[in-house]
């Protein structure tokens, strides 16, 4: 964008306002690209460790219920 404003006059004269619009469209296609694959990939390690921080609390507490309603662990242990 920068080169494009120090050289607007040289655009503007030989009628390169396509071309120019063409390279810049292409340049934040690919930032739009990236960008979007990085809040993807985000996304999912978000779900990753946010899942897995429930699962930390919940885990336990399911493996060791059925002994404890059994009557083979107390609440202490």
């Amino acid at each position: 964008m920068i080169r494009i404003r120090e050289n607007a006059e040289s655009i503007a004269l030989y009628g390169g306002e396509k071309d120019e619009e063409l390279q810049l469209r292409t340049a934040f296609g690919q930032i739009w690209r990236t960008w979007w694959r990085l809040m993807k990939t985000q996304r999912r390690l978000t779900f990753f460790t946010a899942g897995y921080g429930q699962m930390a609390t919940v885990f336990p507490i399911l493996v060791a219920a059925p002994r404890y309603f059994a009557g083979a662990i107390s609440l202490a242990d």
